[in-house]
């Protein structure tokens, strides 16, 4: 068995033949695997593991049956290590080492790309973090905790940057009492939305259209004339059950509003 793709970086300097070492024919030491693990600063039970899936044999066995491993063994052993450092599975250093994955530069970039992503979520997090911890409130129970983690999420997730400075303005220019107001004139519409339909009056009456237009047109001062945004708003509505059941939406209704809408042209 031979590395692939890295060379021997020290294997004679760090192990030289003493009585306690097993030999082959040509006087090179083979060592045993608990010797192995040592030097590797592994296990025995990870070496074991890499034996049982074929990953990583030892090229020799004892009479008793006891794996030896010689210096080929451990560059290999290596070479697993360094693309375990990467990142990468065991699938993925399976194929790397086995050539069937032709262009090792091609695996190196999926694999940046995957930490990248991995990192800009870190990111995310730790904005959300740091959102909350000055903003906490020790008089908030842990339920308005995770519901402000949430919304927070649901804010990173769905919108730009550009459209989150958008809201964040806007936000700012209308003030906490005007935000406070369009909020209340919001629930307003909806209530009348769903006394209509706890009525069972049918989504394509006139009178759910006029109060359609009249959401679409208090929706319309805050998002303007941006239909990425509104889209993006969409999205939320469509993929985030919790958020719709914040808003007063159960599942019943949020049926009821889309064919609604869809019969309005809204």
């Amino acid at each position: 068995m031979s590395g692939v793709g890295c060379r021997n970086i020290g294997y004679s300097m760090l192990i030289a033949p003493t009585d306690g070492f097993m030999m082959d024919e040509k006087r090179k030491p083979l060592l045993k695997i608990s010797e192995c693990s040592k030097l590797l600063g592994t296990t025995i039970r990870t070496l074991r593991y890499y034996d049982s899936i074929g990953l990583a044999r030892p090229s020799q066995h004892t009479n008793s049956g006891h794996r030896l491993y010689c210096e080929a063994d451990v560059v290999h052993l290596q070479n697993i290590q360094s693309l375990q450092y990467l990142g990468f599975t065991l699938e993925q250093i399976r194929c790397l080492l086995g050539g069937s994955i032709h262009s090792i530069r091609d695996a190196i970039d999926q694999q940046l790309e995957s930490d990248r992503t991995q990192i800009a979520s870190l990111n995310e997090r730790a904005c959300i973090l740091e959102n909350i911890r000055n903003s906490f409130d020790p008089q908030e129970t842990l339920p308005e905790v995770a519901q402000r983690i949430d919304k927070l999420r649901i804010f990173k997730q769905y919108f730009s940057e550009s459209q989150q400075q958008f809201l964040a303005e806007k936000s700012n220019q209308w003030g906490p009492i005007r935000l406070e107001q369009w909020r209340s004139e919001g629930f307003q519409l909806l209530s009348a939305i769903r006394r209509e339909f706890v009525s069972q009056t049918a989504p394509e009456s006139p009178a759910i259209g006029k109060l359609l237009k009249l959401q679409q047109q208090h929706f319309k001062e805050l998002v303007g004339d941006d239909a990425e945004l509104a889209a993006a708003f969409r999205q939320i509505y469509e993929n985030e059950p919790r958020f719709r059941q914040s808003r007063g939406i159960d599942d019943d209704l949020y049926v009821y509003l889309k064919h609604a809408e869809s019969y309005h042209g809204i």
